[in-house]
């Protein structure tokens, strides 16, 4: 049960160096900060997290992301490689939580305003899982209850469930209770790319630095959007940044390759 006084709302950032496409990302630079630390700082603008975790593994690669955990101030937990959902369940054993905030360590443009409006529906809406459809991809995050996520590492038995930590719960919707949230207009941008999941995505971001696009102090969703926009006017954003399959991919985009 969720407490209702006084949640304990923790916030789970899965990473590793091994990405099979772009190994070492979440510690390459951005704006003179690593993806992994501009992922931190979204989380933080949230404003809702009593704990923030970086997940990562065993593997003695991954030490550098748990010093880098530590130079931001947030706590780390070092698991499975391969079983993700383990290394979360770990991390939740360390830091009993009531609300798990999952974010990937390639997604620096994480939407600050979505995590806040998540985590209050799935608060008093009485949901196990509550995600934004129609933000850029990459900008959105996964809410679920510690006990729903415990529930899933009870059920979840294939090495796809396994690795992709919400996967059980997204093919098994009847068991769950689960509730998707439209974005607003001014948030909206499922032809938009936002993740680092290639050399190619990192480069489109770094242009958008240079080109004033793109701002980090702090982040907000809207103003990037009205700044792409204002780029073209009148182009589809997929002419700007690449499209991403519209609607479907927005509802998977949390997922992503093993974190």
């Amino acid at each position: 049960m969720i407490s209702e006084v006084n949640p304990a709302v923790r916030g789970i950032l899965q990473a590793r160096m091994g990405s099979s496409r772009l190994p070492g990302k979440v510690l390459m630079h951005l704006a003179g900060k690593t993806i992994l630390a501009h992922c931190i700082d979204r989380m933080k603008e949230s404003k809702i997290f009593k704990t923030i975790i970086v997940a990562t593994t065993t593997s003695e690669h991954d030490t550098a992301i748990c010093d880098e955990a530590q130079r931001n101030a947030v706590s780390f937990f070092r698991g499975p490689e391969e079983d993700v959902l383990g290394r979360f369940l770990g991390a939740m054993a360390l830091f009993p939580s009531d609300i798990v905030v999952r974010v990937t360590g390639d997604n620096p443009l994480t939407d600050p305003v979505s995590i806040a409006r998540c985590v209050d529906e799935l608060r008093h809406g009485q949901w196990d899982y509550v995600a934004e459809e129609g933000l850029p991809f990459g900008a959105a995050s996964e809410i679920i209850t510690g006990d729903a996520l415990r529930l899933i590492g009870q059920l979840a038995r294939s090495p796809a469930h396994r690795e992709h930590v919400t996967l059980y719960l997204r093919e098994n919707p009847q068991e769950f209770r689960i509730k998707f949230l439209k974005s607003p207009a001014e948030r909206e941008g499922t032809d938009v790319r936002v993740t680092v999941d290639t050399e190619k995505d990192l480069l489109r971001l770094r242009s958008f630095m240079g080109q004033s696009i793109l701002t980090f102090h702090p982040f907000s969703m809207k103003d990037f959007l009205d700044r792409l926009r204002q780029l073209k006017p009148g182009a589809g954003c997929a002419d700007i940044v690449g499209g991403t399959g519209g609607a479907k991919c927005a509802r998977m985009q949390a997922n992503g390759e093993r974190g």
